[in-house]
């Protein structure tokens, strides 16, 4: 009993120091971008030596993928949160919405170095997921998870009779996660955030109302 109460003792403080690391990582990723960020940098932020940084982490991939995923994690709980039976699909939805961009305005810094990966040359990007499969499958998990709520949101406004498209709740939620991506890549080209609160409500105003055609000829 002892023995296991020193184990957790010593889960406990790794959790904490390794939860640290992370956060030094982020300042510096934010900072740095991911190409330009070294372990020097992280681990001296964190008040740590390179070396001692090994027995938390294998490489900055690793805390990469680390806190890219301590980030998903936020959204999923978040989104739990947010989807409720006792609310329309519309204030379902601006709810999840607002969650999605929050998170990532808070860390929208760092969510600016994500695009580093993309310009990573193809080699170098399939070492990178090799060496790390456990982690990206725990992140494409996470994704997976993301749609799968986003999904459980138009089913249940459909089971209410609150949704009169005839499209498949999973296509909805794939224009819906499109339609976000798109704002947060306009967002990143910008290399500003803008008004939170606006970006959710004019993407309530397009899926509540759409397009708005007019003056539509007569069909042929």
């Amino acid at each position: 009993m002892e023995l296991n109460a020193r184990e957790a003792r010593g889960q406990l403080v790794h959790d904490a120091k390794s939860s640290l690391i992370l956060d030094a990582a982020l300042k510096v990723f934010a900072e740095k971008g991911f190409h330009e960020s070294r372990l020097e940098d992280i681990a001296a932020t964190a008040g740590f030596s390179k070396a001692s940084l090994y027995n938390y982490y294998e490489d900055k991939e690793e805390i990469f993928l680390h806190i890219l995923i301590r980030m998903h994690e936020k959204i999923i709980d978040a989104l739990r949160n947010e989807l409720r039976e006792d609310r329309h699909i519309r204030d379902n939805l601006l709810a999840m919405l607002r969650s999605i961009l929050k998170v990532y305005g808070d860390n929208f810094s760092f969510s600016m170095s994500m695009t580093d990966l993309k310009t990573m040359a193809p080699s170098s990007m399939q070492r990178f997921q090799e060496r790390h499969q456990q982690l990206m499958a725990r992140f494409k998990h996470y994704a997976k998870e993301m749609t799968d709520l986003s999904i459980a949101a138009f089913a249940l406004g459909r089971k209410r009779g609150e949704i009169v498209s005839s499209l498949d709740d999973k296509t909805l939620s794939q224009y819906v996660t499109a339609i976000v991506r798109g704002v947060l890549f306009d967002c990143k080209a910008e290399r500003k955030l803008g008004d939170l609160e606006v970006h959710s409500r004019s993407i309530m105003e397009f899926l509540s109302h759409g397009i708005g055609f007019a003056n539509l000829p007569a069909a042929k």
